[in-house]
């Protein structure tokens, strides 16, 4: 560190050359300048690396050798360049107000910049340690998923690929489109979404004597363990994006458990439907 500035690591690469399909912006520059090519790139909120071609040509990356590998390969008088950082968070706490030519890019919160992600994705600012060259990241709204973030998820599966951590989460009733709360538990091999939970002293309550074919809801808005269940609606929108229904004995929500290890009665919806005509 010196004059309170940060501190630029460079790790460089000779005759290596990132997938063209990740340029993002190409500059020319003095004979071989590293500095002024990561200057370029500090400036660029989708750079993650950068590399310079027959000495001149400054190209900016929007993807990393730590994320994809797979995708430098040897290519003659080319020069592959990463960057890191020390001491970021510390040092820009100190630099309040003030900045330098290369760290002022670094100060500037990407989320700011118009469009930064596509479609409906929601911008988050990053600030690691353990990925200096990524300044932010790009996820969807609660209740979407896909690259552009227009796909529903109308049940927990839609969850499945995530924490796995049972507890409320969001999902899209795909009959009328609505955004709503669901539970969702996950166990070693599935993802379940409670549809109907109520105490034994709940029992003889109309909603809980009908079949699910029914449309009885109760607190489906705010969920109550001791009485709680879906609209035939959304029960039918999760059924969509679901292969089994399983009823189960209660079982501590605070604990990951697998439902199996409590009693529990399984069928597959396919057999249900002709069950239920």
């Amino acid at each position: 560190m010196f004059n309170n500035r940060p501190q630029f690591i460079i790790k460089a690469e000779k005759n290596k050359e990132f997938d063209k399909s990740c340029l993002i912006e190409t500059f020319n520059i003095g004979n071989g300048n590293i500095a002024d090519c990561l200057k370029h790139c500090l400036e660029n909120c989708r750079c993650q690396s950068f590399q310079i071609c027959d000495k001149t040509k400054c190209q900016l990356c929007s993807s990393h050798k730590k994320g994809n590998s797979s995708l430098l390969h040897d290519k003659d008088d080319c020069v592959y360049a990463m960057y890191e950082m020390r001491d970021l968070t510390e040092t820009f706490q100190k630099l309040e107000g003030q900045c330098s030519s290369m760290n002022c890019p670094m100060k500037y919160n990407c989320c700011q910049q118009s469009g930064i992600c596509l479609e409906n994705k929601i911008c988050k600012p990053v600030n690691s340690q353990e990925q200096p060259w990524k300044r932010f990241t790009c996820a969807c709204p609660d209740g979407y998923h896909g690259d552009n973030c227009d796909q529903p998820i109308t049940s927990c599966q839609g969850y499945a690929k995530g924490s796995r951590k049972s507890g409320m989460y969001k999902a899209v009733d795909s009959i009328v489109g609505l955004l709503y709360s669901v539970y969702c538990h996950f166990d070693s091999e599935s993802a379940w979404t409670l549809v109907q939970s109520y105490s034994f002293a709940n029992r003889s309550l109309d909603h809980f004597k009908k079949s699910l074919s029914n449309n009885r809801p109760i607190s489906e808005n705010a969920l109550t363990w001791s009485g709680y269940r879906l609209s035939k609606a959304r029960m039918e929108s999760i059924k969509s994006n679901s292969t089994f229904l399983q009823f189960t004995c209660d079982y501590d929500k605070d604990i990951a458990i697998d439902l199996n290890q409590s009693d529990f009665v399984q069928l597959e919806l396919q057999n249900l439907k002709t069950i239920v005509g």
